[in-house]
């Protein structure tokens, strides 16, 4: 999957294919009635997230996340007087993480919010099925935000070239609610 997006990336406008599907995630049900967005910072070779970010910005509680430990992560909330590059510094993997000061996402806080998470990834199916980076991060997060907040949705967002007809998954793999491309 590597190989294609790579070749995805050097033949196509990556951005304007981002854009297109951030628009298409940003005019979903979940989106549009979610109080909380959590996101996340663009990684190489992942669909840009910088317009869903701006827009979740603009009108909901955003947050992203930030990598804590070998296994986990935790999110933080971005305030809406700043713009999201403002709020960002480098991170683990060289991706650009929430800065020091900003107020941490304690999942108690969501009971009763409408939450979606976009969640990114190198390969989905159209049935929810994710293949991450393989850290495990995402699957342990959900777990978590699942036994939190249940009516929370959790949907993939990719490049149209991201999805396969069959991922292998094992017990810790969280499936989906959803597939944006």
């Amino acid at each position: 999957m590597k190989g294609i997006l790579s070749s995805f990336f050097a033949e196509h406008d990556a951005n304007a294919e981002s854009r297109r599907v951030c628009e298409r995630f940003c005019s979903m049900e979940e989106f549009i009635e979610a109080d909380v967005v959590l996101s996340f910072s663009t990684g190489n070779l992942e669909i840009d997230s910088s317009f869903l970010n701006a827009r979740a910005l603009a009108s909901k509680r955003l947050a992203l996340p930030k990598v804590v430990s070998d296994t986990q992560i935790e999110f933080f909330f971005l305030g809406g007087e700043k713009s999201v590059e403002s709020q960002l510094s480098p991170g683990a993997f060289g991706i650009s993480e929430p800065a020091e000061g900003l107020e941490p996402l304690r999942l108690d806080s969501l009971a009763g919010k409408s939450v979606v998470v976009a969640v990114p990834g190198i390969a989905f199916t159209k049935a929810g099925g994710r293949c991450g980076h393989g850290k495990g991060y995402y699957d342990r997060f959900l777990s978590a935000l699942k036994k939190a907040c249940p009516n929370a949705k959790a949907v993939g967002i990719c490049l149209p070239c991201q999805i396969v007809d069959f991922i292998p998954t094992d017990n810790f793999d969280i499936t989906l609610d959803g597939v944006c491309f």
